[in-house]
């Protein structure tokens, strides 16, 4: 019984918006192009200029096209504010430093790899995009998220 008032305040302000399902975001649809070309499994970060805004992030598809999300929040979106935004396309490569294919495009088994042989660890990774993209105190990227639709081109270049 000592328990059913704090379960029964927990569950009154979680069904009533105060949670983090009363998230209060707008949508914020955009493209990443890099030198004119759209840039597909990209990642895209929105850090708040707010001490007390939410990130939100976001990873793009075919066309380079993306739709933010804020975690803790029940649909797609960004709360209003302003952000700095961070894109980076990280990828495996080999050791000359080429791209490697997605591991489900890989044919890798371990039971025909030599037993000698063993996995030195995951491969290593390069981001394909400039490297001021990829860090707050460097990008020149800021949005503004409204409380409407959004969208956002974003124009890398080198």
């Amino acid at each position: 019984m000592k328990y059913t008032f704090p379960i029964l305040l927990v569950s009154l302000l979680v069904f009533t918006g105060c949670g983090p399902s009363g998230l209060r975001v707008f949508t914020v649809t955009g493209e990443v192009h890099y030198n004119g070309e759209p840039v597909d499994n990209a990642m895209v970060q929105f850090i708040p200029e707010s001490p007390d805004g939410l990130g939100a992030f976001a990873s793009t598809e075919n066309g380079g096209k993306f739709v933010i999300a804020t975690q803790g929040a029940t649909k797609a979106g960004a709360l209003e504010g302003e952000y700095r935004v961070l894109v980076t396309k990280t990828v495996a490569v080999d050791s000359s430093g080429r791209e490697l294919p997605p591991v489900e495009e890989q044919e890798y088994s371990p039971y025909n790899m030599p037993t000698n042989v063993r996995p030195s660890g995951p491969p290593p990774m390069k981001n394909f995009l400039p490297e001021k993209y990829a860090s707050k105190d460097s990008t020149d990227l800021t949005v503004k998220v409204e409380k409407k639709p959004n969208h956002f081109l974003l124009e890398l270049t080198d």
